[in-house]
């Protein structure tokens, strides 16, 4: 595809402007994926960044009640 790269990061811009959500990851097309191999992928900070305040919010243990 051409123009990947300005893609991603119109995609990347985009999703941050609009939602203040940062990129996860990038996925290529993975002819078996499994969690671990998509894992392999993600954006380890990106993640913590929006996950963590969830879970260490005081009402995430209400989620597992």
């Amino acid at each position: 595809m051409p123009w990947v790269d300005e893609n991603i990061a119109c995609l990347r811009e985009r999703l941050w402007q609009q939602h203040g959500a940062p990129c996860l990851g990038l996925v290529p097309w993975l002819e078996q994926p499994t969690p671990a191999k998509v894992a392999a992928h993600l954006d380890n900070a990106a993640l913590s960044a929006v996950f963590a305040p969830v879970l260490t919010s005081p009402f995430s243990s209400l989620a597992s009640s």
